[in-house]
């Protein structure tokens, strides 16, 4: 479960952000309204939120899109949907994305590859998780290449 561009966590560099599966029953109202308001027919999946530093940031709500797979819905606590992301493949990502990844990253090994949507701009970016020496990141990176944002991800012991 990932997130999002022009906004989806806006961190400080020391700033840890972790993801945890919640009960249905935890995530709230208006988070649960605004998902049945914009995917009324989309049968919902699963429910996680990422905490920042022990706060809860968003949730994200999986849900099965069209019958054709599925979709992240990103959504802060008060109903607004940040933005939407799906699992791509590699291929599908464009050259000069994985290049600036690459460029800053020579030899962290890439995964968790997904298309985003800025909900509110329409504007798409790519989130991918770099790894390498119990160290990881997500990166996201817009489709000419230029890094967004980089936050670093909880590490499981």
């Amino acid at each position: 479960m990932r997130v999002i561009l022009l906004p989806l966590c806006f961190l400080a560099a020391c700033a840890c952000a972790k993801d945890a599966a919640i009960a249905l029953q935890d995530v709230p109202k208006p988070v649960m309204d605004a998902l049945r308001k914009e995917y009324p027919e989309n049968k919902l999946i699963s429910t996680g939120m990422r905490s920042v530093d022990g706060k809860p940031k968003y949730y994200d709500l999986e849900v099965q899109w069209n019958g054709k797979g599925t979709i992240d819905v990103y959504i802060d606590a008060d109903g607004a949907i940040i933005a939407t992301g799906t699992a791509i493949n590699v291929k599908r990502i464009p050259a000069a994305v994985i290049a600036a990844i690459q460029a800053k990253y020579p030899g962290w090994k890439m995964s968790e590859f997904e298309r985003e949507v800025n909900f509110k701009t329409k504007a798409v970016f790519f989130s991918i998780d770099v790894s390498k020496d119990g160290k990881s990141f997500e990166i996201e990176v817009d489709t000419t290449g230029t890094i967004l944002k980089e936050q670093p991800n909880a590490v499981e012991k």
